[in-house]
C-alpha cells in the first residue's frame, strides 16, 4: 500500500482556521513569547517583528514529463504557497534524482535531496523557502539523504533553530527501511545542539492516536484515530529527543485534523506532523496555529555596494530615440566642469547617466513563460476546480459533485496542455525567424526562454585534509582562501642568465603620443553591442549613438 495524498496535487489540510478552506498542513510563528529573533531576514517585510509560517506537504512529485529536469510542477507548488503566504515548506515525495536546487518565478526556491542518478525516482525531500527567507539561512539545506533533509536559521544571539524534512516508510515497508530511516533521524537529531530551536516537519505515514495519559507531554488531547506501529516508532524517537506532536494540541473538528484518505476505505487518518522541540514555547494555542514572538534585525546593507543600471539600449535601433538621446546628452553636457579630474569625471559620469535615464529609460525585465503568461486563464480555472473540491468534501456522497471535480481538474491539464503546446509552437516559429535573419543574439536568449528556470546543484567543498564536507558559505570562502593562498603565494623562481639573453628593443615612443579625436571617434565605433557595462554603468551604445557632443 502506498500512502498517497488525497486528490493528487489538490492542497492537503491545515492545523487551524484554514482547515475549513482544504489549505496546507500549516503552523504560524506570531509574535508572542520566544526571545530568539533571527538575523538578516528585513527583507521579509521590512519590520522588525514578523510573522512566519512554516508548512509540510506530500507533493507526490515535483518531475513534470520530461523527467530529467523538473518542468512547471513546480510553478503551481510555487503558486500556492504564495497564495497561502508560506515562508518555509518541508515537500516530501518529491522524486527528484541528486542534490539540487530551483529558483522559480512564484518567489520560491526550491531545494531536494533524492536518490542517485539511475536509480528508480522513488521517495525525495526538500524545501521550498520564500526568496526573502534565504538572507536567513546560514547554510545551504543539507541532505542527509533521500528521506531526511535539514535546513539552518540564524537567530540573534549566536543560537539557531533547525528545521527537518522528513518522509518517512509506509506501514507496510520492510523493517530493516524503517531502521535505518530511525537511525539516520536519531543521528540527525543528536548532532543538533541542545539550545538550537527545532521545527520537525514532513509526512511520516504514522498514526499517533490520542492517547495523551500513556504519551504525556508528547501528545496532546486533541488526537485523532488509534495508533499503529509506525506511530509507537515515531513517538519514541519523539520521547528521546523531547519532541511535541503539535497537531495534537489544537482543538477543532476530526475531518480538520486528518490529512490523507485511503484508497480503498475511504477513511481519513492523519500522516504529516508539524514537530516542535520543547512545549514551552507553545504560549497561544487557538483553532488556528501556534504563536512564536520573532524579532528581526535590520541587516546592515552594504553602502558602497555597486549597483547596476541596465538602460533599454535596444530603443537606440529607432532613430527618433538616437535624436532624444543626442538633444538630452547636449543639454546635460553644457555645464562648467572642476579643474579636478576625479570631479570632473565623477560630475561628467552623473550627467551622461542621468540623460540616459530620461531619453533611453532602464530596461524592464519581462519574463516570457507559458504559464506567467497565461496566469489569469490558469488562476481562474484553479479557482473553479477548488471550488468543486469544497462542495464534494462537504458532501463525500455525492457521486454528481465528485464526477464534477474530477472533471474539472481535467480541464485544467488539459487546458495548460494546450497553452504549453501553442506557447512553444510559437516559440519555435520566432526562433527560426531569427535564424533567417542571422540574429544570433535573439536566437540564443530565445533558447534559454523555452527551457524554463535551470536547475543549480549544490556546491559544496570538502575540507583541506578531505575528511568533511563544507556547506557553511562562511566555511566554503575560507577553503576557497586557503586554496589560492597555497595555490599563488609560492617564491618565484627566476634565472638570471636567461633575462640577460632577451633582446633589448628600442622604445616606441609613438604610443604615448595623444590621440586624436580620429582615432577616439573610430576606436568607439569599433566597439561591439551588447556587451556587459564597466563600473561606470555607461554602455558602448551611448558613445556610440550618442553624437558629437
Amino acid at each position: 500500500m502506498s500512502e498517497q495524498p488525497f486528490l493528487g496535487s489538490t492542497l492537503l489540510t491545515l492545523n487551524g482556521e484554514g482547515a475549513r478552506k482544504g489549505a496546507l498542513n500549516i503552523v504560524c510563528f506570531k509574535p508572542a513569547c520566544l526571545e530568539n529573533r533571527i538575523q538578516g531576514a528585513t527583507p521579509l517585510c521590512g519590520r522588525r517583528t514578523i510573522q512566519l509560517k512554516f508548512g509540510t506537504w506530500n507533493v507526490r512529485t515535483l518531475l513534470d514529463e520530461n523527467e530529467n529536469r523538473p518542468e512547471r510542477r513546480t510553478a503551481f507548488v510555487a503558486r500556492e504557497l504564495h497564495r497561502l503566504n508560506l515562508e518555509i515548506v518541508a515537500l516530501s515525495e518529491t522524486r527528484i534524482a541528486g542534490e539540487g536546487q530551483l529558483c522559480e518565478g512564484g518567489g520560491y526556491t526550491f531545494f531536494w535531496k533524492g536518490q542517485e542518478p539511475g536509480t528508480p525516482r522513488q521517495h525525495g525531500v526538500g524545501f521550498a523557502v520564500k526568496n526573502c527567507m534565504l538572507f536567513s539561512l546560514t547554510e545551504y539545506p543539507s541532505g542527509i539523504n533521500e528521506r531526511l533533509m535539514t535546513l539552518r536559521l540564524n537567530l540573534e544571539g549566536n543560537k539557531h533553530a533547525t528545521v527537518i524534512s522528513a518522509y518517512a516508510p509506509t506501514l507496510l515497508a520492510e523493517d530493516q527501511t524503517k531502521e535505518l530511516f530511525y537511525a539516520a533521524l536519531d543521528t540527525a537529531l543528536t548532532a543538533i545542539p541542545n539550545e538550537d530551536k527545532v521545527i520537525f516537519l514532513g509526512d511520516f505515514n504514522a498514526r499517533v492516536g490520542r492517547d495523551s495519559d500513556i504519551w504525556r507531554g508528547t501528545i496532546g488531547k486533541e488526537g485523532v484515530g488509534k495508533i499503529n506501529a509506525n506511530g509507537t516508532l515515531l513517538l519514541l524517537k519523539c520521547v528521546e529527543h523531547d519532541l511535541v506532536v503539535t497537531n495534537t494540541l489544537f482543538r477543532q473538528k476530526n475531518k480538520l485534523k486528518t490529512t490523507w484518505q485511503h484508497p480503498r476505505s475511504k477513511h481519513w487518518h492523519l500522516l504529516d506532523y508539524i514537530i516542535v522541540r520543547s512545549e514551552d514555547c507553545w504560549t497561544d494555542h487557538r483553532l488556528v496555529y501556534s504563536c512564536i514572538r520573532m524579532k528581526i534585525l535590520t541587516k546592515k546593507r552594504n553602502a558602497h555596494a555597486l549597483k547596476r543600471l541596465k538602460f533599454n539600449i535596444d530603443s537606440l535601433k529607432n532613430d527618433s530615440n538616437k535624436l532624444e538621446l543626442q538633444r538630452c546628452l547636449a543639454n546635460k553636457l553644457e555645464q562648467e566642469y572642476p579643474p579636478n579630474i576625479v570631479d570632473h569625471w565623477s560630475r561628467y559620469k552623473d550627467s551622461i547617466i542621468s540623460a540616459c535615464k530620461e531619453s533611453v529609460g532602464l530596461k524592464k525585465y519581462e519574463h516570457q513563460d507559458w504559464f506567467d503568461q497565461n496566469d489569469a486563464t490558469i488562476q481562474d480555472l484553479i479557482q473553479k476546480a477548488r471550488k468543486y473540491l469544497f462542495e464534494h468534501l462537504n458532501d463525500p456522497k455525492s457521486e454528481t459533485k465528485k464526477k464534477i471535480h474530477h472533471t474539472a481538474k481535467a480541464q485544467i491539464q488539459n487546458a495548460t496542455r494546450e497553452m504549453k503546446n501553442k506557447w512553444l509552437t510559437d516559440k519555435a516559429n520566432e526562433l527560426q525567424s531569427f535564424f533567417d535573419r542571422n540574429d544570433m543574439r535573439s536566437l540564443f536568449s530565445g533558447m534559454k526562454t523555452i527551457f524554463g528556470p535551470s536547475s543549480q546543484g549544490l556546491a559544496p567543498l570538502r575540507s583541506q585534509d578531505g575528511t568533511r564536507l563544507l556547506k557553511n558559505n562562511n566555511e566554503i570562502l575560507s577553503r576557497w582562501k586557503e586554496h589560492f593562498e597555497e595555490l599563488l603565494n609560492r617564491d618565484p623562481v627566476i634565472d638570471e642568465d636567461v633575462l640577460q639573453q632577451l633582446p633589448h628593443l628600442q622604445l616606441d615612443m609613438t604610443l604615448a603620443v595623444v590621440p586624436t579625436l580620429e582615432e577616439v571617434e573610430l576606436a568607439i565605433f569599433s566597439m561591439k553591442n551588447n556587451k556587459a557595462v564597466g563600473p561606470d554603468n555607461i554602455p558602448a551604445e551611448i558613445y556610440k549613438y550618442g553624437g558629437p557632443t
